[in-house]
């Protein structure tokens, strides 16, 4: 028998099997943790972006008719605590008054005699609705806004947890 077949083998020893198999559950256990992270990291994003849109939305309407007032309703407004309410007079009659306020957890805004519509959706909370009067009697009218709004996550969920805070001061541009 030559030399060289004496050394050859047609298997695999049990060591080997055992070897290529811990390497390949090695394998297939961090894809399977890298493709949670990745879900995971999806779900965070998805969350922070809801939240934001959800921030950017209202702030943008707030801010506009707020611009677009002729005054403030002071005795029907609640200025310098949660939650607060904010009653616009408004030039269109349809419109007058504007009111921002707070309902099961969302902000809604109410224009004249129409019924209230939400401003922000379901999957989040306001946890915050601040407004400040800064007018100075006349000479300005100025309200401060500060919005806090969190991801709706009753089950605790670290994915789901986010809270951002937005804060604004509009003037009124129809002032006399």
């Amino acid at each position: 028998m030559p030399f060289f077949h004496m050394f050859s083998q047609k298997g695999s020893s049990l060591v080997e099997v055992i070897f290529y198999i811990t390497v390949l559950a090695l394998f297939v256990i961090s894809m399977t943790m890298f493709n949670i992270d990745l879900l995971s990291g999806s779900a965070k994003l998805r969350t922070i972006q809801s939240v934001q849109d959800n921030l950017r939305f209202p702030i943008h309407k707030m801010s506009t008719d707020i611009r677009r007032s002729t005054g403030v309703n002071i005795g029907s407004s609640v200025f310098d605590t949660h939650p607060g309410v904010l009653s616009l007079q408004m030039a269109s009659a349809g419109e007058d008054p504007t009111v921002y306020s707070i309902s099961s957890g969302r902000l809604r805004v109410q224009r004249g005699a129409a019924s209230p519509e939400f401003v922000t959706s379901s999957n989040v909370i306001v946890t915050n609705l601040v407004f400040k009067n800064l007018s100075v009697s006349g000479k300005t009218r100025n309200i401060q806004v500060l919005l806090t709004v969190s991801h709706d996550n009753p089950e605790n969920i670290n994915e789901y947890s986010w809270t951002e805070s937005f804060q604004i001061t509009g003037q009124s541009r129809k002032f006399p």
